[in-house]
């Protein structure tokens, strides 16, 4: 099953509604771009058909991304802090400036 843009952008949304991050238990680091899309720890996202999704300035912090595709996706300047992106396939991905500071990335495939 192919997923539409508009359908990812409602599951972070509705993702982001579910997660209650408490401040002293929040990752770290740079702020979010207003406006972009905002996904706490514990968002559910494993084995998700991304491919192709624009999702640049996403903010994905501690997102499991396990078995996710994103070939082909645009994840540049993506927040992937902490994010398991174990067996993730990235094949032709745009990442520049994307941010994988401890991230799990076991097995992750990325292919230009």
């Amino acid at each position: 099953m192919r997923i539409t843009e508009s359908q990812l952008r409602r599951i972070i949304r509705e993702e982001a509604a579910r997660v209650i991050v408490e401040e002293e238990g929040a990752a770290e680091g740079p702020a979010p771009v207003a406006g972009s899309p905002q996904i706490g720890p514990g968002a559910r996202l494993g084995g998700a058909n991304l491919r192709g999704a624009d999702l640049t300035d996403a903010y994905l912090t501690g997102a499991n991304l396990q078995g996710a595709s994103l070939m082909n996706a645009n994840l540049r300047f993506v927040n992937f802090l902490n994010a398991d992106l174990t067996d993730a396939n990235l094949s032709h991905a745009k990442l520049e400036g994307a941010m994988v500071t401890e991230a799990q990335m076991k097995s992750m495939k990325i292919v230009e």
